[in-house]
């Protein structure tokens, strides 16, 4: 995904096509002033200009402003985000710790320097029933960004990257479908409970 900015609008590039979401510009001129500039970004997987990051830290406001904005959580209920702050900086996938993989976007806010933006994240473990399987406990994208393949390119790099025999997961209900188009079934006709077989 590449952000061209013009001067009326911002263009969005994937391999899905082209189109245009004039708010967006504001939107990303927020994302650009609220944070640091970084330079030469390191990268772990590459998709579509979509950086997928697997090193572990702590997480915070932005982990937490995407996962209330995703579930329409109010972002004072604390409660609701604790998950987030079981991931630990020394987490290891190998001893069943929960990891937060990363997703962002690298965009050009002067010449030679980039903004990282957050786009997504999730929260995964290895699969308590399956040391072969590996579980997302959370998924979830900025709305910004939904519809955007962030999703999919997130649970891509989770195969690369782990290379489970299989991902299971929870889904919320509106989201099924979305999981079926990439290759999920139903564990049971009565259950959300989802698998992906590799």
């Amino acid at each position: 995904m590449v952000l061209l900015e013009t001067s009326k609008q911002v263009v969005i590039v994937s391999k899905w096509g082209i189109f245009m979401k004039p708010i967006l510009r504001l939107l990303i001129f927020g994302l650009i002033i609220s944070s640091p500039i970084v330079a030469n970004p390191a990268v772990q997987s590459v998709f579509e200009d979509v950086v997928v990051r697997f090193e572990q830290e702590k997480c915070g406001q932005k982990e937490v402003a995407i996962y209330t904005k995703a579930f329409q959580l109010p972002h004072e209920d604390t409660a609701a985000y604790t998950p987030l702050y079981a991931v630990k900086e020394d987490a290891n996938y190998e001893s069943g710790d929960m990891l937060c993989v990363r997703a962002y976007a690298y965009i050009e806010a002067a010449e030679g320097l980039f903004k990282k933006v957050l786009l997504g994240l999730a929260l995964i473990t290895k699969d308590s029933n399956s040391q072969d399987s590996l579980y997302i406990e959370y998924l979830c994208v900025d709305p910004i960004w939904q519809r955007c393949g962030i999703g999919k390119t997130i649970i891509t790099a989770l195969e690369n990257h782990f290379k489970p025999k299989a991902i299971r997961l929870f889904s919320i209900q509106t989201a099924i479908n979305f999981y079926k188009k990439l290759g999920f079934e139903r564990e049971h006709d009565w259950s959300n409970n989802m698998i992906k077989k590799l």
